[in-house]
């Protein structure tokens, strides 16, 4: 398993700007190629308006021609020696055509921006990010180059640190292999965290004199012993690999020990297999995605192709 070519869709604003240094920065971890994708955006709409087909195809051309110049322009401004980059530009519906170019290209990693600055920007940014997560057949890089990141702020002097949310489901050991691979090209430390929810989500289980308190130390001893054996079988090759639980909700316990422990890169399973599993796995990665202030590695282990 490896990332030899990434995918970075840019838009040619400030954000596809402020996201360079993080295509940098995977180019470099895991020796690979970069392919940069502008998509203009499908003009049929036009037509509508009783626009005749010949304006609005001689008005995509145009755009198409300034588009791959501009892209020309920002390859050569930020990537000045382009060696193993290379640009292309698409049209149509902007999420199908990342995820067409995912699969043309053989796309092995998606490095994707998830809000731009403010207002419609933010949401346009946020709107695609969220479809192509959902269906992306390879891991997705996410970052907020507005927040707070701090992978590319560690020197030399600190050791990075990744955090792994695990459930101990059939998840987690799909997803195991991909913080190793984070781990060795970032040489970083990993955390392991297992979020206990509240005593109260299963008080409807028992009978109003049960002892929750009781039921959560028993949970906890159990969940981190779990957990210290799932670190044994599946991170062997790094015998450092700390292991924590935690009681609480689980997006804010995940957003409270990357503050807590100066996490540098949070990796992350997008769904469970079916039924009640896909929604909360959805609905945490969605929530800590938008919120988290260090880089996100998304996965989907029943997509995943590589």
């Amino acid at each position: 398993m490896k990332f030899s070519r990434i995918l970075f869709p840019v838009d040619l604003s400030e954000t596809s700007e402020k996201m360079v240094p993080y295509a940098f920065e995977l180019a470099d971890a895991f020796n690979a190629s970069l392919h940069l994708l502008f998509v203009v955006r499908e003009l049929n709409h036009y037509s509508t308006m009783n626009v005749p087909p010949a304006h609005i195809e001689q008005f995509r051309k145009r755009v198409t021609e300034g588009a791959e110049k501009s892209m020309d322009e920002f390859l050569n401004r930020h990537f000045p020696s382009n060696d193993n980059v290379r640009t292309d530009v698409s049209c149509g519906d902007i999420a199908e055509q990342i995820l067409a170019w995912i699969e043309k290209e053989s796309i092995d990693l998606l490095l994707l921006g998830t809000h731009g600055r403010k207002g419609l920007e933010r949401i346009f940014f946020g709107s695609i990010a969220d479809r192509v997560v959902k269906t992306s057949p390879v891991p997705v890089f996410m970052v907020n180059p507005y927040k707070r990141n701090s992978m590319l702020s560690a020197g030399s002097h600190k050791k990075r640190k990744i955090l792994f949310p695990v459930d101990l489901s059939d998840i987690s050991p799909k997803l195991a292999p991909y913080v190793e691979l984070a781990a060795e090209a970032f040489h970083a430390d990993i955390e392991l965290l297992s979020v206990i929810r509240p005593s109260g989500y299963f008080a409807a289980l028992y009978e109003p004199d049960h002892d929750l308190e009781t039921f959560k130390s028993a949970v906890q001893k159990k969940t981190k012993a779990s957990l210290s054996e799932f670190k044994d079988t599946h991170f062997e090759k790094f015998p450092g690999t700390n292991v924590r639980t935690a009681y609480g909700l689980i997006p804010e316990e995940i957003l409270h020990r990357i503050d807590a422990a100066k996490i540098d890169l949070l990796v992350m399973g997008t769904h469970g297999r079916r039924g009640l599993d896909k929604v909360v796995f959805g609905s945490v990665a969605e929530q800590v995605s938008k919120s988290s202030p260090v880089p996100l590695l998304l996965i989907n282990p029943y997509r995943i192709r590589c």
